[in-house]
């Protein structure tokens, strides 16, 4: 009983995440997804936590998602082991300190 609430749950947060994420960037709010590639695994692993909708269901990266372009927050990367910062520049919005 408790697996299957669980299990509904679940799938109702994902619906979500993935009808957010393709409202967001629909043509209503006129912005065309435009998808890039985080080559490095750990930084992706690092963006998906402070991004999370700027990521298809598939996992492909969504550039200019207004959550990368908006981001303004500290970025903390340290002991991440991450070794490429390729894709940090879809976040115009973030100064350095």
């Amino acid at each position: 009983m408790k697996n299957r609430i669980l299990i509904r749950i679940t799938l109702f947060c994902t619906a979500l995440l993935v009808i957010n994420t393709f409202y967001s960037c629909s043509e209503k709010n006129n912005v065309t997804p435009i998808y890039a590639e985080i080559p490095d695994a750990n930084f992706k692993a690092c963006l998906r936590k402070i991004v999370p909708l700027a990521f298809t269901a598939d996992g492909k990266f969504i550039s200019n998602h207004p959550s990368v372009v908006s981001y303004d927050e500290i970025m903390s990367i340290r002991n991440k082991n991450i070794t490429s910062l390729s894709g940090i520049e879809y976040f115009t919005s973030l100064k350095k300190t």
